[in-house]
């Protein structure tokens, strides 16, 4: 049995931490450190490979083995949006400035960009040439 996590992401006192254990569910936890107030964001059935705040630290973005980027409500620990469309592991999701918009990238070899509120995707970016696309940002202006 493996497992894995990822630590980090403070944000306002708040930190993120990403664990999975191998053919187990995969959970993410949101709190403040040493409290009771720690939530457990459970839905990926693989390891999580990024995790992002929104820029109103609102909602957390998290992309997995599991070919899916979720969105989890921060305040309810809910998860609100499953974006499903990649063909291959997720390793990279983000925010766009106005937090409308969510990239992610794939080992699928492409990236995409998806509506926050509604889940639907916008465009789908191809042409590296079946390569693997493993980070995505956008540009702060």
């Amino acid at each position: 049995e493996r497992s894995g996590s990822v630590r980090g992401k403070l944000r306002d006192g708040w930190w993120l931490e990403c664990t999975c254990k191998f053919r187990d569910q995969m959970s993410n936890r949101i709190g403040r450190p040493i409290r009771a107030s720690d939530r457990v964001l459970k839905g990926h059935e693989g390891w999580v490979y990024s995790v992002e705040w929104s820029h109103c630290g609102d909602f957390v973005v998290s992309g997995s083995s599991d070919d899916t980027a979720r969105v989890w409500r921060v305040s309810s620990g809910s998860e609100v949006l499953v974006l499903r469309g990649h063909t291959s592991w997720v390793t990279s999701a983000c925010f766009s400035r106005d937090d409308q918009i969510i990239a992610t990238a794939s080992y699928d070899g492409t990236a995409r960009l998806w509506n926050r509120e509604s889940g639907a995707q916008i465009h789908v970016l191809s042409g590296h040439g079946g390569r693997i696309v493993d980070s995505i940002s956008f540009s702060p202006d």
